[in-house]
């Protein structure tokens, strides 16, 4: 088994070469994507909000994550908590080692944090959740196989992003702000759902739709909005 929770299948980190520029990162990882599968590809009833992402973009196979409509409410229902753990898992590995620690440190915490979130093929971690564990035990091998068959929704020629459009976004806070390149950092994870959809997670990180980033009037109201919210924090 070769995912994990800190699995990035493509991420990129704009402008971060001196200690006076700006920082973006934005990545596409597989523990969200995978997540996203079970709920969808398993029918999970899970209750929607705000934050809830849409639908997966595409086609998924019909899998049977053998529970019934009460297993399926209870799975959906602890999905939520779960979905939260995995996306301030990757915020945490977009975001970096904060300054007070090294690098080796860092890497050997998000290790462990990941395996308290996302643990397969077992999923130990969520035995305080049955239902939410048979489901993603069942819905994980497809899961897999979605993934081995077509690669563009975790990565390769995935679009991103826009460096120009990050740049210009940047400069232009900075300037009507009046702070240093220094001040403005901020993260996103990409994640292959329908529609130009996008939520703040925390002040700094959005987790958003690979078309959210594509499109470019949606990626500035995207960039604008965490760039902010990162200075506000």
């Amino acid at each position: 088994m070769t995912i994990s929770a800190g699995a990035v299948t493509h991420s990129a980190v704009m402008q971060r070469a001196g200690s006076g520029s700006w920082r973006f990162a934005a990545g596409v990882e597989q523990a969200p994507a995978l997540a996203l599968f079970a709920r969808d590809a398993g029918g999970l009833a899970v209750p929607p909000g705000p934050g809830v992402p849409p639908p997966l973009d595409g086609q998924l196979p019909e899998v049977s994550a053998e529970l019934d409509a009460r297993g399926r409410a209870l799975a959906g229902s602890a999905w939520w908590d779960w979905w939260r753990a995995i996306i301030a898992h990757a915020v945490a590995g977009q975001r970096g080692a904060p300054p007070c620690m090294d690098q080796r440190s860092w890497v050997r915490r998000m290790i462990t944090d990941g395996i308290a979130v996302f643990d397969p093929p077992e999923f130990a971690s969520l035995s305080d959740r049955p239902a939410l564990q048979q489901a993603v035990r069942a819905t994980l091998p497809a899961a897999l196989a979605w993934v081995a068959t077509d690669r563009r929704p975790l990565g390769g020629s995935i679009a991103s992003f826009d460096y120009q459009l990050i740049r210009q976004a940047a400069v232009q806070i900075g300037r009507r702000r009046q702070v240093s390149p220094a001040a403005l950092s901020a993260c996103a994870v990409l994640i292959p759902v329908q529609g130009r959809w996008w939520h703040q997670v925390e002040p700094g990180a959005v987790v958003c739709s690979v078309t959210a980033a594509s499109d470019s009037d949606t990626a500035r109201r995207v960039l604008d909005d965490v760039f902010e919210s990162g200075l506000a924090s």
